[in-house]
């Protein structure tokens, strides 16, 4: 590997260089990297998916010309309720723009563009090809209607959709290659056992579950969770991209060839090159046949490309392949199944900030609208606003209840993705498994049937403990105690406010049938606090 090119834009008064070296210097990369080999092989490039051709420099553009052999795509707009042309510019726009930079790649032997398991969500059973769907010209002045959209909950499925269009329009000059995995979680080993970095998404409302401050959950707890760890997700598109290109013959077609008589290139390469942008190290070193070396490459949502020695290419058909990197079909897992094995272990191993009990997992299909808004309302959001009076009053800032408010709205946008299922065709990615030889099985772990949801669950909340919480192992002890402490107390309160208010009843009202009335709603508004 000569080096591993990193896109990357500036945020918050930090260069590219800086974000680079922020992210390679904590753990547990630090632990599992060699700070040398980084600072030799990792280059970051400024790049952004808003600007035109990415914002890439002329000299760093003929840079990755001259040097990249396989592009990972994995930037994007991954917010579900982001305006439209937010979403069609960084997913659909900028997904062209780095298409047709490609076709200048002096060496491109793969370019992987990764998509969402659920870009046609509309549909109940997904295979494994390209749903073909109107692209606009100019994408980013289409006027899109609910028929467009094709009952889609959101605009990000629907630019991911089209984004597969616009990469297969490619296929008859680049090997493009479609990558769909479902939801994305924690690592289940690489870089680390339970690492994650975000919290969007099921991670944060673990998270707030497990601090007391989510307490009742809108899903339909039977339906399968189709999550999917992030180190078998990037040792798959590592695999994938040794496959695509060496034995694209062995993979069945996503969509019809888009040009008849397509110009072969049967170049070989003798550099290796990785690029990859908004994202954390990726590199692997290969041979003519299987891969042979180690990758730790944990996926964020970035761009990333590998060139490998002497790779035999085959020629283009003009067909892209598409690969759903689901785990429902061979080892299905539940909502309810994952959250009370979490839960379980949260309890044991309790986090040194919960504010009350830890959020129950419901058994039933989910919660009536009736329902869910009760306990949004008294269960959430009143005692949001009575921890964040008393830290007020303490002189803290207050915090819980823009929490609570990040927390509904990813609750109501993931609900469509908790209470509906599909069933993914996988034939490619059962095909890939059968290709690789006992070492790469090993090295480029993909197996989804392998792994055991109940350890993992557990791993889950560590890694939340650990890496979103910054969390010490060491606090076990102190944080039980904490915990047991914190119930004890929230118990008391909510004795001492049914007495307090039964007491001031039975003093003021004579009427026993007037004093139940009244008590009543006050009692289930303090149950539910």
């Amino acid at each position: 590997m000569d080096k591993i090119y990193l896109l990357i834009r500036g945020s918050k008064g930090k260069s590219p260089h800086e974000r680079t070296n922020e992210m390679t210097s904590k753990k547990p990369f630090t632990v599992r990297l060699k700070q040398d080999f980084v600072k030799q092989k990792l280059v970051a490039i400024e790049s952004d998916l808003a600007e035109s051709k990415l914002g890439l420099s002329e000299q760093d553009l003929r840079t990755l010309e001259d040097q990249v052999s396989v592009i990972f795509h994995v930037a994007a707009s991954v917010k579900f309720e982001a305006p439209l042309e937010i979403n069609m510019r960084h997913n659909v726009v900028a997904t062209k723009e780095l298409l047709e930079l490609a076709c200048n790649f002096k060496k491109l032997l793969c370019f992987v563009h990764v998509s969402t398991a659920y870009s046609n969500c509309q549909l109940r059973q997904i295979d494994e090809r390209i749903y073909p769907m109107k692209v606009p010209e100019d994408p980013m002045g289409v006027q899109v209607t609910k028929a467009m959209i094709e009952n889609r909950p959101n605009t990000y499925t629907y630019t991911k959709a089209m984004a597969e269009n616009v990469a297969s329009k490619y296929a008859a000059r680049l090997n493009i290659v479609i990558v769909r995995p479902s939801i994305v979680m924690s690592s289940l080993k690489e870089p680390a056992e339970g690492w994650v970095d975000t919290i969007n998404g099921p991670v944060g409302l673990s998270v707030l579950g497990a601090l007391g401050i989510l307490q009742k959950i809108k899903v339909n707890s039977e339906v399968v969770f189709d999550l999917i760890p992030v180190d078998i997700v990037t040792n798959a598109l590592v695999s994938i991209a040794w496959a695509a290109t060496e034995k694209r013959d062995e993979f069945l077609p996503g969509s019809p060839p888009s040009l008849a008589g397509v110009e072969t290139n049967n170049n070989s390469i003798n550099n290796n090159n990785i690029i990859r942008a908004n994202g954390h190290e990726c590199g692997v070193d290969t041979s003519v046949g299987p891969i042979e070396a180690s990758s730790h490459v944990p996926a964020d949502g970035s761009i990333c490309c590998v060139a490998s020695k002497e790779i035999k290419t085959r020629p283009l058909d003009g067909a892209v392949r598409v690969f759903n990197l689901t785990t429902g079909a061979e080892n299905p897992c539940s909502f309810y199944h994952y959250f009370s094995v979490g839960r379980e272990e949260a309890y044991k191993k309790p986090s040194t900030r919960a504010l009350r009990p830890l959020l129950t997992i419901p058994k039933q299909k989910g919660m009536n609208p009736i329902q869910y808004w009760i306990h949004k309302i008294f269960s959430h959001l009143l005692f949001a606003y009575i921890v964040d009076t008393l830290l007020s009053l303490f002189g803290q800032k207050k915090m819980v209840i823009k929490a609570v408010k990040r927390m509904h709205h990813a609750n109501d946008m993931f609900d469509y993705f908790c209470s509906n299922q599909w069933t993914f065709v996988t034939d490619n990615v059962k095909r890939l498994r059968e290709l690789q030889t006992p070492l790469d099985r090993k090295t480029f772990n993909c197996d989804v049937r392998a792994i055991e949801w109940r350890s993992y669950a557990q791993v889950g909340w560590l890694g939340c403990r650990r890496f979103i919480l910054n969390e010490d192992d060491a606090s076990f002890n102190y944080a039980k105690r904490r915990y047991r402490i914190v119930c004890l107390l929230y118990y008391v309160m909510k004795f001492v406010l049914l007495l307090s208010l039964t007491s001031l009843a039975m003093y003021c009202i004579g009427s026993p049938l007037v004093r139940a009335m009244l008590l009543t709603p006050f009692y289930g508004i303090i149950y539910l606090l």
